[in-house]
């Protein structure tokens, strides 16, 4: 009887042992996965901040398109006014000159009336 209960103390003896070790290495994996586990947060914190300078950024160059589409349009739209003007200008310009080149051939003409009459006159 005293060989089990010795046999039975023994095996109790290996068995706080077995328990034991298995704490010690069930801790150090806790440890470690609460070191991954705060590394992650601490890596997640840094993404959100930069997801949020990103999302920042991002606003700001959308209103920076927003601003050179209007710049745009506004360019186009005074395009459009200057070449209907410039248009206009050509065609008042080609009047002008018509009616000038017209002015000189009735100048032309009168000076040759004027000479005709004045060797009328003379003779």
């Amino acid at each position: 009887m005293r060989s089990l209960a010795n046999f039975l103390s023994i095996l109790a003896i290996i068995g706080a042992l077995a328990s034991g070790t298995f704490y010690y290495l069930n801790t150090l994996e806790a440890n470690n996965l609460a070191q991954e586990l705060q590394t992650s947060q601490l890596q997640l914190k840094a993404e959100s901040t930069k997801s949020a300078n990103l999302a920042a950024t991002n606003h700001d160059l959308q209103e920076q398109l927003e601003q050179s589409a209007r710049s745009l349009q506004e360019a186009r739209s005074n395009i459009t006014v200057i070449s209907a003007r410039s248009n206009q200008l050509k065609r008042e310009n080609q009047r002008f000159t018509e009616e000038l080149e017209m002015r000189m051939d009735n100048e032309e003409n009168l000076q040759r009336s004027l000479a005709d009459l004045k060797k009328e006159m003379a003779a």
